[in-house]
């Protein structure tokens, strides 16, 4: 079962909560550092989710929308 929410569009929609960031719209995403005298590391910091560009949310599939009703 895909948790809903309710959002204002101009009207209340249903929409699906982001799996990718459980609904707040940023991830900790892996960067590299470039180092030229030892090589670079991996770092980590904040961005938006790639799954919902940073919404929190996404769009119902039709199995979805009609499981809600």
């Amino acid at each position: 079962m895909t948790d809903t929410m309710h959002i204002w569009v101009g009207y209340w929609k249903t929409v699906a909560v982001c799996e990718g960031c459980q609904g707040y719209g940023r991830q900790v995403r892996d960067f590299p550092i470039v180092d030229y005298d030892h090589g670079g590391y991996i770092g980590t910091r904040l961005a938006d989710c790639p799954d919902c560009e940073g919404k929190g949310y996404r769009a119902l599939t039709e199995e979805e929308e009609l499981a809600c009703g």
